[in-house]
């Protein structure tokens, strides 16, 4: 028996569609293999925070859930009013007032490794900042890891 109308796929539509599927796994797998090497962009750093008063009276907030261990030398600290306006002079480098008061401010290290960790904590004169303002720090670079919404 012969047939005469042979309906198939096209050579050049077979070859199209076979480079398709190929691309689509090799990107698959690739995805996959960066997933398990840990490779990737990586964001900055982000942590929360806890706000209490100190025995002093200073606000202070104290870190937690830190995502990644840093050096306090790759992270500033700003201030900001309501507005979103940056405090003349309370601004800087955290390692500037890592152990002693600056306009203020004061970085602690709770287990003074020069990191930046979970339990660290930033005391802050209240007389120096008002209510409404907010602890600002950014990683180098200059994301934003920590908005802390002062007294």
């Amino acid at each position: 028996m012969r047939f005469k109308n042979k309906e198939a796929v096209s050579p050049v539509i077979g070859v199209i569609l076979m480079v398709a599927i190929t691309v689509l796994l090799a990107a698959v797998v690739y995805i996959w293999v960066i997933g398990l090497i840990g490779g990737g962009v990586k964001g900055s750093p982000t942590t929360s925070y806890t706000l209490t008063t100190a025995a002093n009276g200073d606000n202070r907030v104290i870190l937690s859930g830190v995502s990644e261990k840093k050096s306090v030398k790759g992270y500033t600290y700003l201030i900001e009013d309501s507005n979103g306006v940056v405090v003349s002079g309370l601004t800087g480098t955290v390692d500037e007032i890592y152990s002693k008061r600056v306009n203020g401010i004061t970085f602690c290290d709770n287990d003074a490794d020069g990191m930046l960790t979970t339990a660290d904590f930033f005391d802050i004169d209240p007389s120096a900042v008002g209510p409404g303002y907010h602890l600002k720090l950014q990683y180098v670079s200059g994301d934003i890891s920590l908005d802390a919404a002062l007294f």
